[in-house]
């Protein structure tokens, strides 16, 4: 799946409907530009139903789903379906490491080639396929 950012900023609305008070409302993400999206998560307490986990350069990013939209809908082959009593979950099996994105966030040297490998694979899935088409 590939998102396009069409908004960097919350809107007062979409901060209320987020549960976002008090929180960032602002996101490091560049206008036009298409993510490549490792996980989703979805649920009721999970900001307003839906957050995207996405590549960034060294560490996983995440946002709401407002600030996009879906260019490619396709799942990926590699995201795993797990639920939780409120949310559901779809991504790969290495996001599924305990605390992979604080980890990673935090530069363990072992998670590093682990995540640089599992963006490579995604970004060939969809490039391959986007040649199929």
């Amino acid at each position: 799946m590939k998102v396009i950012c069409r908004s960097t900023t919350l809107t007062p609305q979409q901060r209320q409907a987020l549960d976002q008070v008090g929180q960032t409302d602002i996101y490091n993400f560049n206008v036009g530009e298409i993510y490549t999206v490792l996980g989703l998560s979805c649920g009721v307490d999970i900001d307003g139903g839906g957050l995207l986990h996405l590549a960034g350069p060294h560490y996983l990013l995440a946002a709401p789903l407002c600030l996009f939209d879906i260019v490619d809908p396709r799942p990926s082959r590699y995201w795993i379906a797990r639920k939780t009593e409120h949310t559901l979950s779809l991504r790969p099996e290495e996001l599924y490491i305990d605390y992979f994105q604080d980890r990673l966030s935090d530069f363990e040297p072992e998670l590093i080639p682990i995540y640089r490998e599992l963006c490579a694979r995604m970004e060939s899935e969809f490039d391959d396929n986007d040649k199929a088409l």
